[in-house]
């Protein structure tokens, strides 16, 4: 089983120049770079990586769309920022961006909280890859979906996108309750989903990265 865990801040991303390089659907680092173990980036600009302490765990998180050349993001907050340049050849993100809450999806390997967060710093150089691999990573996490009367570490995560996102008010904790059900409906009707008020895998990633992107606050 693997931890994902999710960078939450609020990010206000830059366009410098127009698209001229295709993307590739999939990039991933050739070996290990700046303290990271593995790292693949999307083409919807989302990043997953591993540190070598934590093979274990895998942290999240996104940039938006790679359309340009060279994109930047700077995360409100003083969690940092991170530029992005991709050519034919290569993806290059270069990256001094802190980690400021992190996101549990598995109650195993479940790692000690840092009130201060991480950092991602280093200048790291991806390749074209088969998506695949991309998709090989990314779905390490278990398949487990959350409902009404779960007790689970995944709850706490969930919740806390949650609060993030106002649709929730107070503290996360790990039972899905009848609030939880409640905030969790008013978030997938709003975002054009179906309001079952249960969360798989891609309902909280996908919940996660509108913290990243879309929710702001700190």
């Amino acid at each position: 089983m693997i931890t994902r865990f999710h960078i939450i801040t609020a990010a206000a991303c830059l366009v410098a120049s127009h698209a001229q390089a295709q993307v590739a659907d999939c990039y991933a680092l050739p070996a290990p770079q700046d303290g990271v173990e593995e790292m693949v980036v999307t083409a919807r600009g989302d990043i997953t990586y591993t540190l070598p302490d934590l093979p274990q765990v895998l942290f999240f998180t996104s940039c938006g769309i790679l359309e340009n050349d060279t994109f930047e993001c700077s995360f409100g907050c003083d969690g940092g920022g991170m530029k992005m340049h991709h050519t034919a050849e290569d993806l290059r993100i270069v990256s001094n961006s802190r980690v400021e809450v992190m996101r549990l999806d598995s109650i195993l390997a479940a790692q000690p909280r840092d009130a201060e967060g991480i950092m991602l710093t280093g200048d790291f150089r991806l390749k074209p890859v088969d998506l695949e691999i991309c998709r090989a990573i990314e779905n390490r996490t278990p398949d487990i979906e959350l409902q009404a009367g779960d007790v689970n570490v995944m709850v706490e995560s969930l919740e806390e996108s949650l609060i993030s996102g106002g649709y929730l008010i107070g503290t996360a904790d790990t039972i899905f309750d009848d609030r939880t059900r409640t905030a969790l409906i008013a978030y997938q009707a709003e975002a054009g989903l179906s309001a079952t008020g249960r969360a798989g895998p891609k309902i909280r990633r996908q919940l996660a990265t509108d913290s990243v992107l879309a929710f702001g606050g700190c």
